[in-house]
């Protein structure tokens, strides 16, 4: 704003700015021929030089320490998924009708198979998984690392070590005796249950339902040994025994099995040994109790004579 209100030319603040502009010289302005030369001349240069690659080595070991580490953890991580699922060792026994047969298996588990019965196994890195046809005893080698399952026609039985029987026939109610130890016992509809020492679980073949109950003589079980001792032993457990040792079913002609479940169940003493015969060893039972017991499929008449 001019406050004299004169003309540019006659203004001296206008006057003096106007001749400072006149000192100063513009360095913007470009010499396009040195540039041009200087630009020729660089490019020259520049061609007759060999290239130059810089190594890191530093950046280099990095990356090859981090390929080292995910081909490594990739490996371990393959091996341990094949590991779990390779089998390492399997096998399958049987026994006849004349036959107990013990079996070591490659993890030290003694197994000791009833007449007619077959065990067969299979062993990965994750689990030892059997499955049984009739009736074994198992005394399991101790691997926390490594479960062991038997597989019955009923359900499972799942240990880490102890021993216990069980008895797994088609179409038969399922058991498991614990003799010691701790085992989980799981039927078809997932229901499960803890046994111990002198336990014993049944499953049901047609209902499927789990019962778990008390052995009153657990001595009496001894079919793995050869013998059969009972000392005061209930009944009903004298024939649960005896169908073990014997390998067949025995009947109470004209009475219910729950009747020898009262207090008033009669009890025997005695003892069998492997090899006698089952109808002889009926007879002497039922003259003992006073009551009448037979092999399945035997004539009740015969049988009392």
């Amino acid at each position: 704003m001019n406050p004299h209100n004169l003309p540019p030319h006659e203004d001296p603040e206008f006057k003096e700015i106007w001749d400072l502009t006149n000192q100063y010289q513009y360095k913007s302005e470009v010499d396009t021929e040195d540039a041009l030369k200087k630009f020729l001349a660089d490019r020259k240069q520049t061609q007759n030089q060999p290239l130059k690659v810089v190594h890191s080595t530093k950046r280099w070991l990095s990356v090859a320490a981090a390929v080292a580490v995910l081909l490594t953890g990739g490996f371990l991580l393959w091996s341990k998924v094949q590991n779990t699922k390779t089998i390492l060792t399997a096998g399958v026994r049987n026994t006849n009708s004349n036959e107990i047969k013990t079996e070591t298996l490659e993890d030290g588990t003694i197994v000791t198979l009833n007449k007619n019965s077959q065990v067969s196994w299979e062993f990965n890195g994750n689990e030892r998984k059997v499955k049984l046809v009739g009736m074994a005893h198992f005394e399991v080698a101790r691997d926390e690392s490594k479960p062991f399952i038997i597989e019955g026609q009923k359900g499972s039985v799942k240990v880490l070590g102890t021993g216990f029987d069980v008895i797994s026939y088609p179409n038969k109610n399922q058991k498991v005796i614990v003799h010691h130890g701790k085992v989980e016992v799981k039927n078809k509809s997932n229901e499960t249950a803890i046994l111990t020492k002198n336990m014993k679980a049944e499953i049901n073949a047609s209902s499927n339902l789990l019962a778990i109950s008390t052995i009153a003589d657990p001595n009496s079980i001894q079919w793995a040994d050869g013998k059969l001792v009972f000392k005061n032993t209930p009944l009903n457990d004298v024939i649960e025994a005896m169908e073990i040792f014997y390998n067949t079913e025995i009947e109470i002609p004209g009475n219910s099995p729950e009747f020898f479940r009262t207090n008033q169940t009669p009890r025997y003493t005695g003892k069998f040994l492997q090899g006698e015969d089952v109808e002889l060893a009926c007879k002497i039972v039922s003259k003992a109790l006073s009551t009448t017991i037979i092999p399945a499929n035997t004539n009740t008449e015969n049988s009392t004579k």
